[in-house]
């Protein structure tokens, strides 16, 4: 496994007294108004588990020692297997990992710089270009292939993506059984359900509507993958001041409320299965009404929910590295990188929307990962802090140089220099002339260059031939189900 980056010291936004009353008002909030369950198995497992089920309103509410008990079972560490294990995540601990967001349609094209709709090959694409990129260290369902039926788009772009990349793979789904299909795929890759618990291949995440609704398709997905050991993100997207309080602390309660109870039914469905929080929600822009993607307002509270995730001892599955930018320019750059930096300076560890989406996540743009890997090399640097250890070594070299020398060519130089120093490889360091004279390009037109060559000669290893037939017929399974389902009943 690599070594991940675990900030040395962590940034805290609120004191533990002020963490204590958020989590007293989730709890007050859960217990007093509830949520709603559309699922009916979701219901009957939670009043088996202590809640007070209202069947009339599919309302559930959730005493305090439900709650908490939950809170206990959720396993502090979860891992998200990658085909290579050298590049699987641990999550826990405060180890720190940065990759790319949920669902966009839209793409830049490479060739054209036009957008337009995502296919099946960029999928497939986005997958080479992740697995070839050493700052992103896991897949997420970037583009949603609009060349396909679109109950079959999570189950097409995970079969892309276990073919095309060895690091974790994750997606969110869209029905109960495209999410038993990932989970199955998963499980053809590992070889068995047995492999697949210990070694789970696919994660998934599903998502509450706000305000406190948890609708039956993702609360079913809840349960089924609780009950077959597969990693399960239990995410919310509130927006604060249209499905959410105006405020932060209102938006934060809120939102940890309907992520607590996707992790009481988890636990209540499968104690101790590996399940995430989630924190995906934001600011609405109330000039608009619009989604604020890109607002420092979301780095804020997910520093805040990285706080509450530490405190319950369950991996958050965080959000940083969005803009509202159509181009990738200035405030692109700006936007993902104060996000992405807020954030793993609060020790986020699986932190995506981290590369190559914008437009407030509905478009992706392939150039944009590789720039944003760049970026993210820059602040994993940062996180990693300065090491006063070897200040015995510096000294002597100090002492070998001299009043008026250079470091150049003193061995300290060569030991330290590649270890030391963060080498961005698209940032240009060049004086004018020499940038001129290798044809003056700006950051991005030198990123696309970069991109158009991971593309033409990145493959990873192969999926073994048992395991590609087996996703194939488990593909050719769920359209055949969805054409007989489709099809008119007499």
């Amino acid at each position: 496994m690599y070594e991940p980056i675990t900030p040395r010291r962590v940034f805290e936004y609120l004191s533990a007294h002020d963490l204590e009353s958020v989590h007293r008002a989730t709890l007050r909030l859960m217990e007093q108004v509830g949520l709603e369950f559309g699922s009916l198995e979701a219901r009957r497992i939670l009043a088996d588990a202590g809640c007070d089920v209202e069947e009339e309103k599919r309302r559930v509410r959730f005493p305090s020692r439900v709650v908490e008990k939950a809170i206990g079972l959720a396993p502090p560490e979860i891992l998200l297997a990658a085909r290579d294990p050298e590049r699987d995540v641990l999550l826990g601990g405060g180890r720190v990992h940065y990759g790319p967001g949920t669902g966009s349609a839209m793409i830049i094209d490479l060739d054209t710089g036009q957008r337009r709709m995502g296919t099946r090959k960029d999928a497939a694409d986005m997958a080479r270009l992740i697995d070839a990129l050493p700052h992103i260290r896991f897949f997420k369902n970037t583009i949603n292939p609009c060349d396909v039926d679109p109950k079959m788009g999570e189950r097409v772009l995970v079969a892309e993506a276990l073919a095309n990349t060895t690091k974790p793979v994750c997606s969110s789904c869209f029905s109960a059984e495209g999410c038993r299909d990932v989970i199955r795929m998963g499980i053809a890759v590992a070889g068995s359900e047995q492999a697949y618990r210990s070694r789970p291949l696919t994660a998934v995440s599903m998502t509450a509507v706000s305000p406190l609704v948890w609708p039956e398709y993702s609360a079913d997905q809840i349960i089924l993958s609780a009950r077959a050991g597969a990693p399960h993100i239990v995410a919310t997207a509130p927006q604060a001041g249209t499905t959410a309080p105006v405020t932060l602390a209102g938006l934060i309660v809120q939102q940890n409320a309907e992520t607590l109870a996707g992790v009481v039914l988890s636990q209540a469905a499968a104690p101790g299965s590996p399940v995430l929080l989630g924190a995906v929600g934001t600011v609405a822009d109330l000039r608009t009404g619009r989604y604020a993607s890109g607002a420092v307002e979301l780095a804020m509270t997910n520093a805040v929910h990285i706080q509450l995730s530490r405190k319950y001892r369950i991996p958050l599955y965080a959000s940083g590295g969005k803009s509202d930018s159509k181009l990738g320019d200035y405030q692109c750059g700006v936007e993902k990188s104060l996000q992405a930096l807020l954030v793993g300076l609060s020790g986020g560890e699986y932190i995506h929307h981290a590369a190559g989406m914008f437009e407030g996540d509905i478009s992706v743009d392939p150039v944009l990962f590789v720039l944003d890997d760049e970026m993210l090399g820059a602040v994993e640097r940062i996180l990693a802090g300065i090491d006063v250890s070897g200040l015995d070594s510096a000294l002597e070299a100090i002492k070998r140089v001299g009043p008026g020398g250079h470091f150049l060519e003193d061995d300290h130089t060569f030991r330290h220099m590649r270890t030391e120093h963060y080498l961005p490889g698209i940032w240009d360091r060049q004086d004018r002339e020499s940038w001129a004279i290798s044809g003056g390009l700006d950051a991005y037109a030198r990123a696309r260059e970069k991109t158009r060559k991971i593309l033409d000669i990145h493959h990873p290893e192969p999926l073994p031939t048992s395991a590609s037939k087996a996703i194939e017929r488990i593909l050719k399974e769920a359209e055949a189900s969805l054409r007989a389902s489709n099809s008119p009943k007499h």
